[in-house]
């Protein structure tokens, strides 16, 4: 046991580490999960009560102090984290998992009142972008993850109340369309002229047309909601504890917000007819007007996004 305190001692050579006997203290700080000795982070292969017990001896104990540990990153494909130890202590501290599995393996677990075990840090997923210039349709807001799966697996028992947050992410908003621009005013048409000896030389020229106003931008489609994750409590080979220990949040992701369609550009008015002169008064200058452009279509209204399924909470006796 003294060679395995050393090995894991010196395999702490980081500056938020100290060891003292068999534990590992992680002092402050923002860590990566790499950071912890592979011998705490190690897949566990069950097999028998035994060889857990040697597992979880081996590794001591682990205590995160005025830490927030990240797992991995928020992704569609989530990952697997392992902490087999003899007993997890958090104080004043926080596991993040974005969104990511989490399976703890332990004689004892202890949190204080300031420590907890969370999906997400933000728990809303990234907007879809509004249309501009280059493209008019507004983008799709992300589909919210769903809380973490975490799993205990508990061969003594739990030390105190825990608190776990495993809200899954809303879905991000879509992304309005850009309005449709609107047409130009034709061109006003020429003046009339009049000609010699009380003639008309011409009458007033038609006005041009007006120019079509062009398509609003369709609203992109609001990204679901996640669901909210599953905690499971494994007692092994024994019968759950009857005591309230768990303080479990696990709620369901809300759709993100539908977009506002980009309203289509009015078409723009025909130019007037030009001015009349005195010899050309018997000519309308109403059937001189230029025509009025074709008012631009509206976008189309997205897909509405959909809320996740609520989390629960599982105490179950596990047997080997």
């Amino acid at each position: 046991m003294k060679i395995l305190i050393t090995l894991l001692c010196t395999a702490l050579a980081v500056a938020n580490f100290y060891c003292q006997n068999n534990e590992v203290l992680i002092l402050s700080g923002k860590i990566k999960f790499g950071d912890i000795p592979s011998k705490i982070t190690n897949a566990v292969i069950l097999s028998t009560q035994d060889d857990l017990i040697q597992r979880l001896n081996q590794s001591g104990t682990l205590i995160l102090r005025n830490v927030e540990l990240n797992l991995g990153n928020i992704s569609q494909n989530d990952s697997l984290f392992v902490l087999a130890i003899d007993k997890l202590k958090l104080e004043n501290s926080k596991i993040i998992t974005n969104g990511n599995s989490l399976e703890v393996y332990a004689n004892k677990i202890e949190f204080d009142d300031r420590s907890s075990i969370q999906s997400f840090d933000q728990y809303f997923a990234k907007n879809g972008l509004n249309g501009n210039e280059q493209n008019i349709n507004g983008t799709n807001g992300d589909n919210g993850d769903n809380g973490s799966l975490v799993k205990f697996f508990i061969l003594d028992k739990i030390e105190s109340l825990i608190t776990i947050n495993l809200n899954a992410q809303n879905g991000g908003n879509a992304g309005n369309g850009m309005p449709g621009k609107n047409g130009v005013k034709g061109s006003n048409g020429r003046n009339a002229r009049n000609g010699d000896f009380g003639s008309c030389r011409r009458g007033p020229g038609r006005g041009s047309d007006g120019t079509n106003g062009t398509s609003g931008g369709n609203a992109g489609n609001s990204g679901n909601g996640g669901n909210g994750g599953l905690f499971f409590v494994n007692y092994i080979n024994k019968s759950p504890s009857t005591e309230n220990l768990f303080n479990l949040t696990s709620e369901k992701g809300l759709a993100g917000e539908s977009g506002v369609i980009g309203i289509g550009g009015r078409g723009g008015d025909g130019g007037e007819s030009g001015s009349n002169a005195g010899n050309c008064t018997h000519l309308s200058a109403e059937r001189g007007r230029g025509r009025k452009g074709a008012d631009g279509t509206d976008g189309l209204k997205g897909i509405d996004g959909k809320p996740g399924e609520s989390g629960r909470l599982i105490v179950q006796k596990y047997t080997l």
